[in-house]
């Protein structure tokens, strides 16, 4: 990736603001170097299959992908080899999302309750009686200054859902992407400004993982992966993984430290003291870029020996210490870590003291090392980048226990594609608070399917799948270039089910006859 210079003043205040993506995405693919034909022939019929490039959009990657269609049947989804980051490469989920579209038991038609709560009994409605209720209800709030009592459960980002949701006012949020990485985005926003860093470990030579498992499992999953399979292939690259458990890439890995669980923060601060006490720190990046001195580090870190650390983790000292002059001077090097060791509640600190060893070898803005993220359009303001949790288009809220904790006041919940009452840690709890209609008035719920929250929903609205409409994904690039992804319809939309920027719309002209987002046509 191509360097981005930084101040030091950038670098200290949590202001810092990410890269203006002025590039067009769509051009960034065809600008890369090896850009194939895309055809397919079907291996019964023979006949050739008609290919249709989009995004997939089964998790936050937004991996290019191929539909081919025989006739109008989708057959198969393949990999774009085209598309700049994942080159063709598609993980399970994404070939398996053929079957939202063709499984029979998807929601077709909106749904309201007759029974109690949680009996599964239901009976089908029509738009019009949706549309009605959810206006007469949304009106209601606004008109009695009580918005924040309606709660969005966002599975999925949907551009017009969010200018629905600013344009109400401030209804509670509950952003369920935001939320996986509260911790990691917490800790890098505090140190740097941005609640997301990009690990070149394309071009690093050495690789420490403390508790990810990005063969398994990563928000860039198959991209990341393939990078980091590429590093060690054909550049001998090392990966060394701490983890509790021998995870896939802790299999995978040149060397496995099942440190004591807990303990990853401890390890790497006796790794960085390590760095500091033998001379083999960055004292140009350190004192130029960050606010700390060298001897400030050195007092801070004098109480993290690698014997203490041995002691608290269970990993030899010597290995501690070679590991860290290895990290410090087979360079590029760069720390990764994982949900192992920030989905807990000292996660934030975690991934701060495995972050500190970054800095220690300045590889901010360094090939083999840690980058901001190229995005495309605009970006944040500068104000809001120093919020731990990010811009919130309203009141963002912690999940469903944050709801219990505050005794917070409902009466509309409305779950876009989350399913809580399995998704949440503490899922029986969502459950029972889902289930009381006293503490949940009135509930509904928009998916592909009865999920286990849907079964408690007062209406069920059929949601369309990402394979049957349009939308735009900016996923960071891997290659240092601002990617904008299209996604177009592969299939035709089954009747009934609505993408969801129809109801949001719909309810919006119910609520405001001159209510018309920014891009949406009439």
């Amino acid at each position: 990736m191509k360097r981005k210079g930084i101040s030091r003043r950038k670098f200290m205040k949590s202001g810092f603001a990410w890269v203006a993506g002025t590039a067009a995405g769509l051009g960034s693919i065809g600008k890369f170097p090896t850009k194939k034909k895309i055809k397919a022939v079907s291996r019964t019929s023979l006949k050739s299959l008609r290919a249709i490039p989009t995004t997939c959009e089964q998790c936050p990657a937004g991996c290019g992908i191929i539909a081919y269609l025989d006739g109008d049947r989708l057959v198969q989804i393949l990999g774009n080899p085209n598309h700049p980051n994942n080159r063709g490469g598609i993980c399970a989920k994404g070939i398996a999302a053929i079957n939202l579209v063709n499984d029979t038991e998807r929601l077709l038609h909106p749904l309201k309750r007759t029974g109690a709560r949680g009996s599964g009994a239901f009976t089908q409605i029509s738009w019009d009686e949706v549309y009605s209720t959810l206006s007469e209800r949304i009106r209601e709030m606004m008109e009695e200054g009580r918005i924040s009592e309606f709660v969005i459960d966002k599975g999925q980002d949907d551009s017009l859902l969010d200018r629905f949701l600013a344009s109400l006012g401030a209804p509670r949020i509950i952003d369920r992407h935001i939320l996986k990485n509260l911790n990691r985005r917490a800790a890098l926003t505090s140190m740097v400004g941005s609640p997301a860093l990009l690990e070149d470990v394309g071009n690093s030579r050495t690789v420490l993982n403390f508790g990810a498992n990005p063969f398994s499992n990563h928000d860039l999953f198959i991209s990341f992966a393939r990078r980091l399979v590429h590093a060690r292939v054909e550049k001998g690259a090392k990966l060394i993984t701490f983890d509790v458990r021998l995870s896939e890439t802790a299999a995978q890995s040149d060397a496995w430290y099942p440190a004591k669980a807990g303990t990853d923060g401890i390890v790497a601060l006796a790794m960085a003291r390590t760095i500091v006490d033998k001379g083999l720190a960055d004292s140009n990046f350190i004192e130029n870029k960050t606010d700390f001195t060298l001897s400030n580090l050195k007092s801070l870190l004098d109480p993290y020996s690698p014997q203490s650390a041995e002691r608290e983790s269970g990993v030899k000292a010597s290995d501690i210490e070679r590991l860290a002059v290895d990290f410090a001077t087979q360079k590029p090097s760069v720390a990764i870590f994982g949900g192992g060791i920030t989905d807990h509640e000292n996660g934030t600190q975690n991934a701060r003291c495995v972050s500190l060893l970054n800095w220690l070898v300045g590889n901010l803005e360094q090939e083999g090392g840690l980058f901001f993220p190229r995005l495309s359009g605009r970006q944040p303001d500068k104000e809001k980048q120093s919020q731990l949790i990010p811009p919130n288009r309203g009141n963002t809220i912690r999940g469903i226990q944050e709801l219990e904790q505050t005794k917070a006041r409902i009466d509309t919940y409305f779950s876009y594609l989350s399913n809580p009452v399995y998704s949440e840690p503490d899922c029986q709890s969502a459950a029972r608070l889902l289930n009381n209609d006293k503490a949940v008035p009135f509930l509904i719920v928009m998916d592909t399917h009865l999920t286990e929250t849907a079964m408690l929903a007062d209406v069920v609205l059929p949601a369309a799948t990402f394979l049957e409409g349009w939308g735009l994904n900016s996923a960071p690039s891997l290659n240092g270039i601002p990617i904008l992804n299209l996604r177009q319809p592969v299939v035709s939309l089954l009747s009934p089910a609505r993408a969801l920027r129809s109801p949001a719309f719909d309810v919006g002209k119910l609520l405001e006859p001159s209510f018309q987002p920014m891009g949406e046509a009439v």
